[in-house]
């Protein structure tokens, strides 16, 4: 599914618990309460452990946020502790910050998940002049979902669960509410689990062209015809999936709400396992949501705005990788360009600025040295090359001596 998916998927998720029951009525009701504050915090932990064959990770998070309901800002900050075939994970103060349709997350998380793997940290997070990063991809569904909240639940409460519950009567999703003095609990298997999301992929997509009518989500018309192409390979895709996890999958999901004076607690536990792959996974969630007064949030001030891509671009070391076949050269993301090898006396030779170029160096001419070159660690460095049609090219010998790994294999050059 594509990220354009997203915010539907979202909208629908918070339609599913809804119906016609009188315990579904009152746990919405209740629901309805609580989104009434002016503001709230959220304090919660989480614990988790999967085990796959003989390995097991087991991780635990806290989390502390705050929340206003006026203009949906809200911050969080979560640290996570993790342990993982003998090796510690820890990531402390990581923050998100959500402000004016945009979202923010702290560059220390992403930094500190590099130095744990052992790799080199990219320059974009050591950078002192950014401490957050905010995908402008990603704000696009942030905003579309918040200018829907905006239009309904902040005008009229009461109207907006109404036109949920109307809306889940509709799509036909009627999830069970049981209750026990003021605990409030859903409970799904995993064929209802499985169910469920099969459901709400296919209506809200069928759908989509009257949800964005009149609910006003904005989605724009091509969106939505691209969303409606989608649905033939999603539809067979499920019909592929869903039999197949049913079969493979085992467990069950639960959610307790339990309502008091100002407060409100959810209890999640989820436990799933996959026989054949000897995999189990347990998680289970304990938070409070507490009324609390308005606490002005602000936008941080050293923000990096770039796509989800690009930061993947700039996280991905950099390498080249030559079909010798086809003469394409390829990078880590996929881009590939047309790349002439050249073999001389039983050397191989590669485009020496392209290649370079794709293992993130530039070619620069020095009129004084009348040689091609690049700079490593603020000195120029001369390139031997050789010339073919106006093409400067670089032996993968050279490569290495310049520091470069090489590896070759029947058809393929790999350079990193």
């Amino acid at each position: 599914m594509k990220k354009r998916l997203l915010p539907v998927l979202l909208l629908v998720l918070a339609l599913v618990f809804t119906g016609c029951s009188t315990t579904q009525v009152e746990f919405w009701n209740k629901c309805q309460e609580s989104s009434k504050w002016e503001a709230s915090t959220i304090k919660a932990k989480m614990a988790m452990d999967m085990t796959v064959a003989d390995e097991t990770m087991k991780m635990t998070m806290d989390m502390d946020g705050h929340a206003n309901t006026a203009d949906m800002s809200s911050e969080l900050t979560m640290n996570m502790n993790a342990t993982a075939t003998g090796q510690v994970i820890k990531v402390n103060d990581a923050k998100i910050i959500m402000k004016d349709d945009k979202t923010y997350i702290s560059k220390n998380y992403l930094a500190q998940c590099f130095a744990v793997d052992g790799m080199t940290v990219p320059e974009i997070l050591t950078n002192a002049d950014t401490d957050f990063i905010t995908f402008t991809d990603s704000n696009e569904q942030t905003a579309m979902m918040m200018a829907f909240v905006k239009q309904s639940m902040l005008e009229d409460p009461a109207k907006y669960y109404e036109m949920m519950k109307n809306v889940a009567a509709d799509l036909g999703f009627d999830v069970a509410v049981t209750k026990k003095d003021n605990t409030y609990t859903i409970e799904l298997n995993e064929k209802e689990v499985l169910a469920l999301v099969k459901q709400i992929i296919l209506t809200t997509t069928e759908n989509i062209e009257s949800l964005n009518t009149k609910y006003q989500l904005n989605i724009p018309a091509d969106k939505i015809a691209e969303l409606k192409g989608q649905m033939d390979e999603v539809k067979v895709q499920l019909d592929q999936l869903i039999p197949m996890a049913e079969a493979m999958v085992k467990g069950t999901f639960k959610m307790d709400y339990t309502f008091g004076k100002d407060v409100v607690n959810q209890k999640l536990v989820m436990n799933f396992a996959i026989p054949m792959l000897n995999m189990t996974m347990n998680m289970s969630m304990d938070a409070d949501t507490a009324k609390a007064e308005v606490k002005e949030i602000k936008a941080p001030e050293k923000v990096l705005e770039m796509t989800q891509t690009e930061l993947m671009e700039a996280m991905m070391p950099k390498m080249a990788i030559i079909n010798t076949n086809t003469n394409i050269i390829m990078d880590g993301m996929g881009k590939e360009e047309t790349c002439k090898v050249l073999v001389k006396a039983d050397k191989v030779y590669v485009p020496a600025k392209l290649t370079l170029g794709y293992l993130g160096q530039e070619v620069k001419y020095d009129e004084v040295a009348k040689k091609a070159g690049i700079e490593v660690d603020g000195t120029f460095v001369a390139l031997n090359t050789i010339t073919d049609n106006s093409t400067s090219y670089i032996s993968v010998e050279e490569l290495q001596k310049l520091g470069y790994t090489v590896e070759k294999a029947v058809g393929s050059i790999a350079i990193y």
